[in-house]
């Protein structure tokens, strides 16, 4: 993929601040910040190219993917974040009516390439432990930040990139920011009665729970869970979304894995029955804090099932 894309690839489709972006104004271009933007545009031009004005009887999908070196301009305090780093970057674009189901199955085959790999390397020198998958709705979240106070809504925006900033805790609710499927109810009813969302609102999250009953049957060695206090992504996800994290040997935790769906497609060809599914997975991260050359491959990761319901 080209190191350059169009100027605005990122702040038009997914309202992230141009200032974090290297940009040249006078080619009207900037330095490749997100490969995932870059897909959607492409995947939107094939579209348009091969479809545009001829009826679609039958749905359509397409799928790009690339591996690339990003740049981007803003300072992080946390001293493992990057400016430029690699990552590969998978992007799906379909036609459809049924937009829940593409989401929820692409959703799951996109979790499932990642636990895969991760597999494949814990196999070959790498140590991933305590495998974690982290399904959220940003639906829910933005719902919430509505109800929030305008001086909890500003602190909410200045922190939606800092780890350590627990929105939850603000408004009481710390307790809440992991759900299994037995407590997401109790939780819902949290927010209800405090006034955060309004009357009955679990179909916000159907289809993040959907995903996770079905990656947990196919994952049971996995600790996949509802992440009620997923704040990062306002703006860029559709509904559904996910991270997933490991630990390292040293116990340090990294997401090595994010994505979810948005209305790029939609977006960028006045088409509302054009769903997109977007992902990423750090090959950076992997290379500089999960491998371990004095691990063997076959003592890498634990191959007599699961331990403790995680990666070990």
């Amino acid at each position: 993929m080209s190191p350059i894309a169009p100027l605005g690839s990122n702040s038009v489709i997914t309202k992230i601040s141009q200032s974090g972006i290297l940009s040249s104004l006078v080619r009207s271009s900037e330095a490749l910040a997100d490969p995932t933007t870059a897909l959607a545009l492409e995947l939107a031009a094939r579209f348009k190219a091969r479809y545009a004005g001829r009826p679609i009887a039958t749905p359509v999908s397409m799928n790009l993917a690339t591996a690339a070196r990003v740049a981007r301009t803003q300072r992080f305090s946390n001293p493992h974040f990057l400016q430029h780093f690699s990552l590969v970057a998978l992007d799906s674009l379909s036609h459809t009516s049924f937009g829940k189901e593409f989401t929820r199955t692409r959703v799951i085959e996109l979790i499932g390439v990642y636990l895969n790999y991760i597999k494949r390397l814990s196999e070959n020198g790498y140590v991933f432990r305590s495998v974690r998958v982290r399904v959220a709705s940003v639906l829910l979240v933005e719902q919430v930040f509505r109800a929030l106070d305008k001086h909890n809504q500003q602190e909410f925006r200045r922190n939606s990139l800092n780890d350590s900033f627990d929105y939850l805790e603000t408004i009481g609710a710390a307790e809440h920011g992991i759900s299994d499927a037995a407590s997401i109810n109790e939780t819902m009813a949290f927010f209800r009665n405090a006034g955060l969302i309004d009357g009955d609102d679990t179909g916000v999250i159907e289809t993040a729970f959907e995903i996770i009953e079905a990656l947990r049957g196919r994952y049971p060695e996995i600790e996949i869970v509802y992440d009620v206090g997923r704040k990062a992504g306002l703006g860029n996800y559709r509904n559904v979304c996910f991270h997933v994290d490991a630990t390292t040997a040293e116990g340090k935790v990294f997401t090595v894995a994010d994505g979810g769906d948005s209305d790029w497609g939609a977006a960028l060809t006045s088409d509302d029955k054009l769903k997109t599914v977007f992902s990423g997975f750090g090959l950076e991260v992997c290379q500089k804090h999960f491998r371990d050359g004095s691990v063997s491959a076959t003592n890498a990761m634990s191959n007599t099932g699961p331990q403790d319901g995680r990666f070990s």
